[in-house]
Parts: structure tokens; C-alpha cells; sequence
């Protein structure tokens, strides 16, 4: 769609040992998601959650990575019922 429009599709970036630290392509393709929803009269998400499996394996055979995520946006603040600090130990 963007392409047809004239546009050009972002790339993610900022790669660093195998992991993409920038990710504009994967920004565009959530707020799409979201404007394809408002358009067609759904509600919308209040949060979008990811994991990301990143990195080498901890061990061998392992289905850990040394750099697995989880990353959640909040759309909606009022979905919000609170938050705490870890205290620093360091």
C-alpha cells in the first residue's frame, strides 16, 4: 500500500550481534495494523505485546537465548492501574 502510494518501506536497523536495535519496519506494520482496524470500525488494542527471541543459545540445544524479550507498548494510559520501580541493588 505504501509502495502503490509513492512511499518506501522503512528498514529496521542498528544491527548489533545478529539483532536488529532499530525497528521502524516492524513500528510501521503495528500502526498499520491499527489504522486497518479504526477503518473497518473494530475497537482498538489497548496494548501490544511482543516477544522477540533473540541471540545465541544459552546451552546447547537450549530453546534460551541469551538476548530473548519481551517488549509491551501501552496505546491506551488508561488501561494503566499502576507501576513500581526495581530498587537498585548495585
Amino acid at each position: 500500500m505504501l509502495e502503490s502510494a509513492g512511499g518506501k518501506l522503512p528498514s529496521n536497523g542498528a544491527k548489533e550481534d545478529g539483532i536488529y536495535l532499530y525497528r521502524p519496519l516492524d513500528c510501521l506494520v503495528i500502526k498499520m495494523v491499527h489504522k486497518l482496524r479504526e477503518e473497518s470500525g473494530l475497537e482498538a488494542y489497548d496494548s501490544v505485546y511482543g516477544i522477540f527471541v533473540e541471540g545465541q543459545d544459552l546451552f546447547p540445544g537450549s530453546g534460551f537465548k541469551a538476548k530473548s524479550h519481551a517488549q509491551i507498548a501501552i496505546r491506551n494510559p488508561e488501561c494503566i492501574a499502576g507501576y513500581f520501580r526495581v530498587p537498585d541493588f548495585t
